[in-house]
């Protein structure tokens, strides 16, 4: 299943020219943050609105830093007879999701956005300071 995800910019007064690649990008790596905490809060559901088990959802194609938002149809099974959801053999579906590797994604992602929004505000910083403000 593949969504279309319109990623917007945001106006910065004067700036605006200047800031509207950056907060594509600022906005990208949200979404990826986002996508990253939405699969760990998941990483166990079995079952969804839609039915079945949570798809683990994953940035696709992007271009100028606005991207798709693809779900993976892939599942791992456990042997868990107790369970509600379990078939008749006593299996259950669960979400093609490791929890460690996306915590590792997820940081290394927030560390991005971190280094980016303190750049961008020591460049803001250095413009004011320079043309007098």
């Amino acid at each position: 299943m593949k969504k279309n995800l319109s990623l917007g910019f945001l106006l910065l007064g004067s700036t605006s020219v200047w800031a509207a690649p950056v907060c594509d990008h600022v906005n990208f790596l949200v979404t990826k943050m986002n996508l990253h905490s939405a699969n760990i809060a998941n990483a166990e559901t079995t079952r969804t609105i839609e039915g079945g088990p949570y798809q683990r959802q994953e940035m696709g194609h992007c271009q100028d830093w606005k991207c798709d938002v693809v779900s993976v149809n892939h599942f791992n099974q456990i042997r868990y007879p107790d369970h509600p959801d379990a078939d008749e053999y006593g299996y259950v579906e669960v979400p093609d999701v490791d929890p460690v590797e996306e915590m590792e994604s997820l940081i290394e992602t927030q560390r991005a956005y971190e280094a980016l929004v303190s750049d961008e505000r020591a460049s803001a910083s250095l413009c004011r300071n320079s043309s007098g403000e």
